[in-house]
């Protein structure tokens, strides 16, 4: 686990996420001991990355965040005022377009079109009902959702000068449990509150999320049996 944890923080920013939730599982469960032993693990075995960081003069992950523009460095870094906006203007796009986009990845989403109440009502409802179903998990619910929180945290701190479905792919199998078991909680629900009676086929509506992904394997594989562009089929000539 600590390795796996390592690893992730070596490798993607996003790692803190799951060193959050780890430890977050510790402390909610007031095991100290374990929680300190980890971070002490955890903080050592980046020490040498660290190290060679101050000797580069610093993290850049760490300072393209704080820029207001890491293409446009002389724009300087970014005050309070520019984190809302930031904040606000990242929670937007995601909401209304790069959750359903990852989610449901066929058709077109434009960045360029005003957001609509639709567009709200959706990426809101994904959200909310993601939210409900993590929190009625019976197992494992504290590091997922600390997770989920943590690396959306992230996601809305980040320069909106790079944006995209890309971006929450870590938090699509996050998505499609969380609405799947809220599917499964709100029909087992409605089945007390009604009298209903579930046949053993019945059982699997909490799969039915996973549903929406197929066409957009579909169109993956269409698009991988494509000719390469002329700009990207010189560049893999040349790697071959």
């Amino acid at each position: 686990m600590v390795l796996s944890v390592v690893v992730s923080l070596y490798i993607r920013s996003i790692g803190i996420a799951l060193f959050g939730g780890i430890a977050a599982v510790y402390l909610s469960r007031l095991r100290f001991v374990p929680l300190a032993s980890f971070a002490v693990v955890v903080a050592g075995l980046l020490l040498p990355w660290q190290l060679r960081n101050v000797e580069l003069g610093g993290n850049s992950y760490l300072h393209q965040l704080l820029m207001v523009n890491p293409l446009r460095p002389e724009a300087g870094y970014a005050d309070f005022g520019h984190w809302m906006i930031r904040i606000g203007s990242n929670f937007q796009r995601y909401i209304t377009i790069d959750i359903p986009a990852a989610l449901f990845p066929f058709g077109e989403y434009e960045y360029t079109r005003e957001s609509t109440f639709l567009g709200w009502f959706f990426g809101l409802f994904l959200l909310g009902l993601t939210i409900f179903g993590l929190l009625k998990l019976k197992r494992g619910k504290r590091i997922l959702f600390v997770y989920f929180i943590t690396t959306f945290t992230i996601l809305l701190l980040w320069p909106p000068v790079w944006f995209g479905p890309r971006f929450v792919l870590p938090l699509v199998p996050i998505f499609l449990l969380g609405i799947g078991n809220a599917v499964w909680e709100i029909t087992m629900g409605l089945r007390k509150q009604m009298n209903w009676q579930v046949k053993p086929w019945q059982q699997y509506v909490a799969l039915l999320p996973l549903a929406f992904t197929i066409p957009g394997i579909f169109q993956l594989h269409s698009m991988a049996v494509e000719p390469y562009v002329p700009a990207e089929k010189y560049f893999i000539e040349i790697a071959e």
